[in-house]
């Protein structure tokens, strides 16, 4: 959800990167390793897990992101 509890579309690549993610929640991924993946740029990928986390469906660590455990979220 994002800030001020109002819901946006996601898009593509956001679902993309969500899907891959919560198939495999025990690994950690960082911009580079889901632009290997998923064929888009670093820079693309960087800043989509910057809106995912914004929107609160991403925990961020240090360097990496995790999804949060509860698949409602999104």
């Amino acid at each position: 959800m994002v800030s001020g509890g109002s819901m946006r579309d996601m898009t593509n690549n956001e679902m993309l990167i969500v899907l891959k993610m919560f198939k495999t929640p025990e690994r950690e991924f960082n911009a580079n390793s889901i632009s290997r993946e998923s064929g888009l740029t670093s820079m693309g990928a960087l800043k989509i897990l910057k809106r995912l986390e914004k929107d609160g469906i991403l925990s961020p660590k240090t360097n990496t992101y995790t999804p949060f455990t509860s698949p409602g979220r999104i």
